[in-house]
């Protein structure tokens, strides 16, 4: 199993989508997480532009105001099955 962690500043540019659809083809990535995501709500569509439309699961802390945080992790679901998570909230 590979996992990566990439602190992206940023997911909401197509360029940076296509980076990390890269990333997770060219070294067969399983499970991906994402810091400083600055997003607040992922959809559907952006995982599928990250991982190219594999069966994937994810969570996601949202970032905070300003735009500033956020975290994604997101893996596939051939690799790993995500059973429980739990968010702490500061």
């Amino acid at each position: 199993m590979k996992i990566a962690v990439w602190n992206i500043r940023g997911i909401g540019s197509s360029s940076k989508k296509n980076m990390i659809r890269s990333l997770i083809r060219e070294k067969a990535i399983d499970i991906i997480g994402l810091v400083e995501s600055k997003h607040n709500e992922l959809s559907v569509h952006d995982i599928n532009n990250c991982w190219g439309y594999q069966d994937v699961e994810w969570i996601q802390v949202p970032a905070g105001e300003g735009g500033s945080g956020g975290m994604i992790l997101s893996g596939n679901k051939d690799a790993f099955a995500l059973v429980e998570h739990k968010m702490a909230q500061h």
